[in-house]
Order: C-alpha cells, then structure tokens, then sequence
C-alpha cells in the first residue's frame, strides 16, 4: 500500500481495486477479517500493523471497500510473493494482543468491537499455516 500508513489504533479506510488487493479482501472476509498492513515494503524482520476489518463492501466492478482499525504491530517472517494472485505478499507474524487472538478464534465477525489499543492476551499465538477451519491461517 504504497503512500499509506497505519498505526496501533488508528481507523483504516482503503479503497482496494488492484487484483491482489482485491483478492485480499475475498480472503481475509472469508477467513479471519486480519491482514497486515505494511508501511514499507515488506521483509523478513520488517514491521507492519495488523488491521482488524470492520466492514468490506464489494461493489460491480470488483472493487472493495475496507473498513478497520489497526490493532497490534508485527514483525514479519517469511515474507513471500503470490504471483498467482497478483503478487500478493504473504507473511508469518507472532500475535499477542487479545483482540487479535479473538479474531482468530472467533473469526473477527462484524459484531465485534474494534480495540484501540489490544489488551494483552496471556501467551502469543503465532500464525502461519493453512487458511481454513484451524486457528492458524497465513495473515496478509
């Protein structure tokens, strides 16, 4: 998200028309509602904000509307490029905070409150894996 920025707390509104954009918005509502946003271009041992999505509005021509709050800053790992998808980038991350952990656990429905801040959870969880019907999904 070249020119963006985002940061623990702050509200996110994106207006995604790119491909792979476009199909991080398909993934991520129909998984977990969390993708990394990255202020820079992402690298092993770089730094992003995991953004919680509120609401995704998908309108004619593809396009997608997000809306979220940023909810806790990562380290990423194992950063890769999708070049099915656009070149999409994907990464592992170690999540702490428990509104993060909730929205793995629960699926991050649109019902659910959106922290400013992230109170700590007890013990980090890290994703990676598969996206599916476990608690761990691979977070973009």
């Amino acid at each position: 998200m070249r020119g963006g920025s985002c940061r623990v707390g702050q509200r996110v509104l994106l207006n995604l028309f790119e491909t792979r954009y476009r199909a991080l918005a398909a993934i991520v509502m129909s998984t977990h509602r969390l993708f990394i946003f990255a202020n820079g271009d992402p690298s092993d041992g770089s730094t992003g904000v995991v953004v919680r999505v509120a609401n995704c509005n998908f309108r004619g021509d593809g396009s997608a509307r997000i809306e979220g709050r940023g909810i806790e800053e990562v380290t990423l790992s194992r950063v890769r490029t999708d070049r099915s998808v656009g070149n999409l980038m994907h990464a592992r991350c170690e999540l702490s905070s428990l509104a993060a952990v909730t929205s793995l656990q629960h699926g991050g429905g649109p019902d659910d409150e959106l922290s400013a801040q992230g109170d700590d959870a007890p013990a980090p969880h890290v994703v990676r894996g598969t996206v599916g019907k476990s608690k761990k999904c691979v977070v973009m």
